[in-house]
C-alpha cells in the first residue's frame, strides 16, 4: 500500500467492530435526459478510470480488513487491483420533486453499512430515477478508496463522464506506492521521520502526551456557523496578504496556546499531500498526518501569520512518510521523556467543495465594530458525539469559510482550560480573530485580552 492507504489503515482496524462512521458519501444531480444505461455506462467507465475503486485490501497474511481485527502492525498490508467484475447499482424510483430526498435517503442508507474491503468493492451505487430520466446519481465509498479530496474529484470526473469529455487519467495508488519505495521517495521520508523525531523531543508534553491515563474518553462536542468569523478571517487575510485558510489556522494554534498557557504550540495537521502535478488528481486514501510546530512570541499577529506560514509548508512537506514508522519515531522519542504518546491535537481543513469558490466583497476590508456587529447571526451548540475520534484529545473540522465559517470541535475536558468546553472554544475563537481585526495587537496584549475574558466569561456563557 501507498503510505497514506497504510494510514487509514490502521485507523479503520482500530475502530469497533462494524463500524461504517467513516464511510464516505457523495450525490451526483444529474442534468439533461440521461437514462439508466448511460448512467450505468458513466460509472463502469469511472471504475476503470480509477484503480482504488476497485482494489481489495487485506494484511499480507490473508487477514480481512475488517474492524475490529488485531491492528495489524506487525503484518505488510497490500492491496489488489481488479482487473474485472461487477458493481451492483440500486435504481430508486421518485418523483421529481421527491428526488432529493429519495437520494439523501439512499445515501443514508448505503452509507450505513461497514465494508468488507478483503472481499468486496470499496464503493456503492445507485441512481435516483423520475420517469425515464435518472436525477441523482449516489455514490458511497469506504474510506480506504478514497479521502475527502478524492471524492469531488471522483464527481469531476462523473459529470465529464456523462457529458463525454473525460482528460487524461491521473497517478494511480500502485505508481505512487512504486516512488514511495524508489530512492528519491525514502530521501524524501527519511527526511520527514527527522522531522517528527526533532519535534517530538522539543515540543512541550501538553501537544504529545495521552491525558486520559487509562480512563475513557471525558469528550464535548460542539458545532458552530458564524459569518462573523468567515469576515474577519477574510479582511485579516486581505489586511496582511496571506491566506483565510492560514488566518484560521493561526487563530486556533494561538488559541491553544493561550488554553495551556503555553508558548510553544504543535498541532496534527490532516494534509492531502497532492504536491506534485502527477498526483494532483489521484485517487484514493492519501490524506497523511503532518506535525506543526511554531512559537508564540512577543510580536504583532500580521508577524506571527507570516512566520507561520513556512512552519506549515515545513510540516506539510513533512507529511510523505511511512505513518508507522513516524509513529514509532514519536514513541520513541517521547518515552525517553518519561510519558507515553497519544491524545493528539487534530486540525482538519475539510473545505474540499470550497476549493475556488468566490469570496463575497462585503466579506473583505471590514473593521473590528463592523464584524462584532455580526456576531448576534453566529449559532454554536452542543453537538452529539460523533465517535472516539482516534482517541484524540482535541480535534477541529473547518468545514466552510466563504460567507459563513462552519466548524466543529471535540475537546477532552482534561485538555482544555478548566471548565471550558467545546463550544466556549468556538466562540473564544470567533472573539481573537474579532480582536486580531483591532489594529494589529501583538500577541502579549492578545494574552491579557484573553485572561480579562476569561476572569470575565463563566463557561458555557461565551
Amino acid at each position: 500500500m501507498t503510505w497514506g492507504q497504510t494510514a487509514i489503515w490502521d485507523v479503520l482496524r482500530w475502530l469497533p467492530a462494524n463500524d461504517a462512521s467513516l464511510n464516505l458519501t457523495v450525490t451526483h444531480p444529474v442534468h439533461g435526459t440521461h437514462g439508466v444505461a448511460s448512467a450505468a455506462a458513466a460509472l463502469s467507465a469511472l471504475l476503470e478510470r480509477h484503480e482504488a475503486l476497485r482494489t481489495l485490501f487485506r494484511d499480507e497474511d490473508g487477514a480481512g480488513a475488517g474492524a475490529g481485527t488485531a491492528n495489524g502492525r506487525g503484518t505488510r498490508p497490500v492491496q489488489q487491483v481488479r482487473a474485472d467484475g461487477e458493481l451492483p447499482v440500486a435504481v430508486v424510483e421518485s418523483t421529481p420533486a421527491g428526488a432529493q430526498q429519495a437520494a439523501r435517503a439512499c445515501a443514508a442508507r448505503l452509507r450505513a453499512e461497514p465494508f468488507d474491503t478483503a472481499a468486496d468493492l470499496p464503493v456503492r451505487a445507485a441512481v435516483v430515477v423520475a420517469g425515464p430520466r435518472v436525477t441523482h446519481i449516489v455514490l458511497v465509498f469506504s474510506h480506504m478508496a478514497v479521502d475527502g479530496w478524492s471524492a469531488a474529484i471522483v464527481l469531476d470526473d462523473l459529470a465529464a463522464l456523462l457529458d463525454g469529455t473525460p482528460g487524461p487519467p491521473a497517478q494511480q495508488p500502485r505508481e505512487r506506492a512504486r516512488w514511495e519505495r524508489s530512492p528519491a521517495g525514502l530521501r524524501r521520508s527519511a527526511a520527514a521521520l527527522r522531522h517528527w523525531s526533532r519535534n517530538a523531543k522539543e515540543l512541550p508534553a501538553d501537544w504529545m502526551q495521552d491525558v486520559r491515563a487509562g480512563a475513557g474518553p471525558d469528550a464535548s462536542w460542539a458545532d458552530q456557523t458564524s459569518p462573523a468569523m468567515a469576515a474577519a478571517a477574510h479582511s485579516l487575510a486581505a489586511r496582511h496578504r496571506v491566506a483565510p485558510g492560514l488566518v484560521l489556522l493561526g487563530s486556533v494554534v494561538l488559541l491553544l496556546g493561550l488554553y495551556r498557557e503555553r508558548t510553544a504550540v504543535g498541532v496534527r495537521l490532516l494534509v492531502a499531500t497532492r504536491f506534485r502535478p502527477e498526483n494532483r488528481r489521484l485517487v484514493g486514501a492519501f490524506n497523511q498526518n503532518a506535525l506543526l510546530s511554531t512559537e508564540l512570541v512577543d510580536e504583532p499577529f500580521s508577524a506571527f501569520l507570516l512566520r507561520l506560514r513556512p512552519d506549515s509548508l515545513r510540516a506539510y512537506r513533512a507529511s510523505e512518510c511511512d505513518p508507522r514508522e513516524a509513529e514509532a519515531a514519536v514513541r520513541s522519542a517521547v518515552g525517553r521523556r518519561g510519558f507515553t504518546s497519544g491524545g493528539n491535537c487534530f486540525y482538519n481543513d475539510a473545505r474540499y467543495h470550497e476549493d475556488g469558490t468566490p469570496v463575497p466583497g462585503a466579506l473583505t476590508g471590514l473593521n473590528a465594530d463592523q464584524v462584532r456587529e455580526m456576531l448576534p447571526r453566529s449559532r454554536v451548540a452542543e453537538a452529539v458525539p460523533k465517535g472516539d475520534q482516534y482517541a484524540s484529545k482535541f480535534f477541529l473540522w473547518l468545514y466552510g469559510l466563504a460567507d459563513t465559517a462552519r466548524l466543529s470541535v471535540c475537546a477532552d475536558r482534561r485538555f482544555l482550560a478548566a471548565g471550558r468546553t467545546a463550544s466556549d472554544f468556538l466562540t473564544d475563537l470567533e472573539w481573537l480573530l474579532v480582536e486580531a481585526l483591532d489594529g494589529d495587537p501583538a500577541l502579549p496584549a492578545l494574552r491579557t485580552a484573553f485572561a480579562g475574558r476569561r476572569a470575565r466569561v463563566g463557561p458555557g456563557a461565551g
